[in-house]
């Protein structure tokens, strides 16, 4: 078998382009650590070789026929990483069924006074946050004043975990928690520290229009991460509006939403 050696420069350039093309597929097909598409493209790479150095003529005609199927099927079976690569999921948001949901949230949050921890509140809007969010279980229901105080007990609850509550005034899980991000794997392990959770919320903010909010317990304010950017020490109820203009709920002129941070000191100052 003679072999062909490229001898103009315009050779050399059609296989750098086409290294450079394979490369960059194999390093997509190994930021997968779920399913070990690498080894298969390997795999399927040493098979075809086989078949031409062997010189099966009856195999050869099929094998421009079979690679696009197992393309499209590599495609399908890493279509997680594809989509967090890519863009989140838009999702359309359902009636909310009490549009005081949000003050219900934010009240029953800041009258936690028994320690001194920071809760953590990730609201969803349209874009889906599954893909980017682990979760041990699911809820999935509506806002309660009770409810929240139960999911935010010292037992249930700790600072590096967040609330996550979508649009439509669902909770989805008190447990919920970045994947984060590495060069090697999508789903790492989850963010341990409430640093690597704040860092991490300014990149999947950054992503997606999902908006997180940290209130001090000490203080009785609250730092909002949004589109990528951080507000640091801002007072409940302007916490509050900007949260509800974010969500495109209408904003409540009604004392109640006026005096969350001032009740919430009352109510510390009677119990002390």
């Amino acid at each position: 078998m003679t072999i062909c050696y490229p001898s103009l420069w315009q050779d050399w350039v059609e296989l750098g382009i086409l290294f450079l093309f394979i490369h960059t597929i194999q390093r997509w097909l190994a930021s997968d650590t779920r399913i070990p598409l690498l080894w298969y493209s390997y795999s399927y790479s040493v098979v075809i070789l086989a078949i031409y150095y062997a010189n099966l003529t009856t195999l050869i005609p099929c094998i421009p026929i079979i690679t696009p199927s197992l393309l499209m099927l590599a495609l399908l079976l890493h279509k997680k990483s594809l989509q967090k690569d890519i863009i989140p999921y838009t999702k359309h948001i359902n009636n909310v069924y009490d549009p005081s949901w949000l003050e219900l949230v934010l009240r029953s949050s800041v009258s936690i006074i028994n320690d001194s921890r920071t809760v953590v509140l990730l609201f969803e809007y349209t874009d889906e946050l599954a893909p980017f969010i682990t979760i041990p279980y699911i809820l999935e229901s509506r806002v309660q004043p009770e409810l929240i105080k139960i999911l935010l007990h010292p037992l249930l609850y700790t600072s590096e975990s967040m609330l996550w509550i979508t649009a439509s005034g669902t909770i989805i899980s008190n447990k919920a928690q970045w994947c984060i991000l590495s060069e090697h794997t999508d789903e790492s392990p989850i963010a341990s520290t409430t640093s690597t959770l704040k860092n991490l919320s300014l990149v999947y903010t950054f992503k997606t229009n999902g908006l997180v909010c940290f209130i001090d317990q000490n203080n009785r304010t609250a730092s909002l991460i949004v589109h990528g950017t951080q507000m640091k020490t801002v007072s409940i109820h302007q916490a509050y509006t900007i949260i509800a203009k974010h969500l495109h709920m209408q904003v409540s002129s009604t004392p109640i939403s006026k005096a969350l941070y001032e009740k919430s000191n009352t109510t510390q100052h009677h119990t002390t």
